[in-house]
């Protein structure tokens, strides 16, 4: 007699797609955590670059 769909489908093959979904789900929201944080850094990262900039500038007038 072959399985009904609903058959391959036991208790434990749903527990283990739940607990495999909410790893999936967890590793998305780790990455999109970890994207926002890149995203912060290298708008830090720039801000510094261009105030770097303008010391460096306003240095070699200093020596003029």
């Amino acid at each position: 007699m072959e399985k009904q769909y609903k058959d391959w489908f036991t208790p434990e093959a749903r527990e283990h797609y739940r607990e495999e979904l909410q790893k999936k789900e967890d590793a998305e929201r780790k990455i999109e955590k970890l994207e926002r944080q890149l995203y912060l850094a290298r708008n830090e990262r720039d801000e510094l670059r261009e105030r770097c900039k303008k010391l460096v500038l306003e240095n070699i007038g200093l020596q003029k």
